[in-house]
């Protein structure tokens, strides 16, 4: 019976203990719910690319526009989903935005084919975008043809 309520009162005196220690907790502790995480991602509002383009050679201007809360993009990868033949790249697009932004980038290719591209974004803390896809065909011109 002693050992009983010996161990009942250690029982109660843990139960009080983690009690206390929560409401001594920091207030200014940041804690971040996963809810909080994904909202601080960079995200890629659009790209904008024609839907179709020569397949000459000519580099093809488009353009990627994003909102990056707090920190500078980085790191632009683009990679190949679907295509003939088409390489991924990927480069820093030298953004100094820390909100919301935008960069150009040029494909090119001699290759008919429809062509799946797969853009991911990174800040300088390392976070990733959500991958954005684009489709588009590069074709030859039927009056000159792909000449070198």
């Amino acid at each position: 019976m002693q050992t009983t309520m010996i161990l009942l009162a250690a029982a109660a005196a843990l139960v009080a203990g983690f009690f206390i220690w929560q409401a001594n907790s920091p207030a200014d502790v940041n804690h971040v719910s996963m809810s909080d995480q994904s909202t601080s991602l960079p995200e890629i509002l659009s790209v904008s690319f024609p839907k179709r383009m020569n397949a000459d050679g000519m580099p093809v201007l488009g353009e990627v526009r994003f909102r990056a809360v707090g920190s500078r993009i980085v790191h632009a990868k683009f990679d190949v989903v679907e295509a003939g033949f088409f390489l991924p790249f990927e480069f820093d697009p030298h953004v100094n935005s820390t909100e919301d932004g935008g960069f150009t980038f040029y494909l090119n290719t001699l290759v008919s084919q429809d062509i799946t591209m797969r853009l991911t974004l990174t800040d300088e803390q390392g976070r990733q975008s959500e991958p954005y896809e684009f489709s588009f065909t590069a074709f030859e011109n039927q009056t000159t043809g792909n000449l070198p």
